[in-house]
């Protein structure tokens, strides 16, 4: 969360920019959470 902050407050960063580090956070999450319930089935 914090990078996406600090990308956001980068006047020369597009919009799209951010979105793909919000992507690469969100399937980095999910591959991570997803490995863990395996675990726990």
């Amino acid at each position: 969360m914090r990078k996406i902050k600090s990308l956001l407050r980068d006047p020369d960063i597009q919009m799209a920019d951010v979105a793909a580090a919000l992507w690469s956070v969100h399937t980095t999450l999910y591959k991570h959470v997803g490995e863990q319930r395996q675990h726990c089935l």
